[in-house]
């Protein structure tokens, strides 16, 4: 008896076990994540696949800049030959320091030690390499390094950009996934209500206290409501799914949002908007780096105009010895100094390049000023967008209020048998469209403040160096 009651316990403990693991639920991949708005701004500048490809290229832009600054860094290059020349042989062996100054001079060292036909040789010899013309001094030696720093400081901007891009992008579908979920309870509890409405008319008509009209009335509407509902939760699907994409979440994942639609007074006018925009927009930035980069360019397409003309002098010490020993004194020298141009004196090809640098710059000053005016139409734009939706949200309260105020009038009436159901479902359906309207210019509007944030360059901080 005792090893019964033991096994029973034992056998219900194993099917309460194994009916616990086998009970329906959600897969084990399935993860539920819930977000403010915080944590979803946060999330989008972690993780958006198009922010980390742009932080890439600011990287990429880094190391452009290194690799201009290399060339400024002493250069060894060791060098080796042998070979047999009417049947002497030969062997020489050596190495050169280089180094390139910023003005355009390069300096060398190169040692080096040979044997031919049993004969010893060793060399040390010191050259300077120096343009007097084209290409001396910093502004030109140093043009690609310059060039380089203005495409980090481009690619820095545009990350910014992509930045804020993400930034509006996670904000509209955090207010669009509230303002949908809000549409689906509307939405469900005017099921329920038309429900009810449509069950009570065919009581009526059952009765002889309604007609086939009313009732008719009442299920076309409900059919109505239940397309709008299954619409908004397809829509809310679809929004879930871009959300997710926004911010590179894994497919499985079961993603909500939490908050309030806070809907904050327009605390500045559009003469303030405007000048903060023109003093903040990294776009205009750009378009003064541009327009001072081309000038750069110009000045080197300038430059470029003048021959080329070098001045080369090399010292050598050197000694032949039929013993090893013997090279060390390096007891002879040589000295030679010389004037290099091998050129286009004509500079046809340069004075072209020269005249087409100068038309970059009026293009650049022109692109500045096209910029402007951009931002300024960008700024107007949102700023009357705000206050349209300003408008159109005081408009649907007031409707929503009076289509309240008709609608109990209209369920006093139908109660009493004093009319048909008409004027009880039009008041339903007038209600429920200016709360949809509604929804939709609260969100607009709440969006609409991040878009003029943007537009006037002031929605995020510009936290790295440009």
């Amino acid at each position: 008896m005792k090893f019964r009651v033991i096994f029973i316990l034992f056998y219900g403990l194993f099917l309460f076990v194994n009916i616990g693991f086998c009970t329906p639920g959600k897969l084990s991949g399935e993860q539920v994540l819930t977000l403010s708005l915080e944590q979803a701004i946060t999330l989008a500048q972690q993780q958006n696949r198009g922010l980390i490809s742009s932080s890439n290229t600011v990287e990429t832009s880094r190391l452009s800049l290194k690799d201009a600054w290399s060339d400024f860094d002493v250069k060894w290059a060791p060098s080796t030959s042998a070979g047999i020349t009417d049947g002497d042989s030969s062997v020489d062996a050596g190495i050169t320091l280089k180094r390139k100054l910023h003005y355009g001079t390069t300096l060398s060292l190169t040692p080096g030690i040979g044997k031919t036909s049993g004969e010893y040789s060793g060399s040390v010899s010191l050259g300077l390499t120096m343009p007097l013309l084209k290409g001396f001094g910093t502004d030109t030696n140093l043009s690609d390094v310059k060039s380089s720093e203005f495409n980090l400081r481009t690619s820095l901007r545009n990350d910014y950009i992509t930045r804020v891009n993400a930034v509006l992008a996670a904000v509209y579908y955090f207010y669009k996934l509230l303002e949908l979920k809000d549409l689906v309870g509307l939405y469900g509890a005017q099921v329920t209500s038309m429900k009810a409405y449509a069950a009570g008319s065919k009581v009526k008509k059952s009765a002889g206290l309604a007609t086939p009209m009313d009732v008719f009335r009442a299920e076309i509407l409900l059919k109505d409501v239940e397309d709008d509902l299954a619409l908004t939760l397809t829509l809310l699907s679809d929004a879930r799914e871009d959300f997710k994409n926004l911010l590179s979440l894994p497919p499985d994942t079961v993603l909500d949002v939490k908050g309030e639609r806070i809907v904050p007074p327009i605390e500045i006018n559009l003469e303030d908007a405007i000048d903060s925009a023109l003093s903040h927009r990294v776009e205009i930035e750009q378009g003064d780096d541009a327009i001072r980069e081309a000038i750069r360019a110009s000045e080197i397409a300038k430059d470029n105009l003048q021959p080329q003309l070098d001045l080369t002098v090399e010292y050598e010490r050197y000694a032949n010895s039929e013993s090893f020993g013997g090279i060390t004194d390096l007891d002879d020298d040589i000295f030679t100094i010389n004037f290099v141009s091998t050129t286009d004196w004509a500079r046809a090809s340069e004075k072209i390049a020269y005249q087409k640098s100068l038309i970059n710059v009026r293009n650049a000053r022109i692109n500045l000023d096209t910029q402007k005016d951009l931002v300024v139409n960008e700024v107007k734009q949102y700023y009357r967008a705000l206050l349209q939706n300003q408008e159109r949200m005081q408009i649907r309260k007031d409707q929503i209020d009076k289509a309240k105020g008709k609608l109990k009038l209209s369920q006093i009436k139908y109660k009493y048998e004093m009319a048909d159901n008409f004027d009880v479902i039009e008041s339903e359906k007038q209600i429920q469209d200016a709360q949809v309207n509604f929804y939709t210019a609260q969100t607009d509007y709440i969006v609409g403040m991040y878009r003029l944030e943007a537009a006037m360059g002031t929605l995020i901080n510009k936290d790295r160096d440009q």
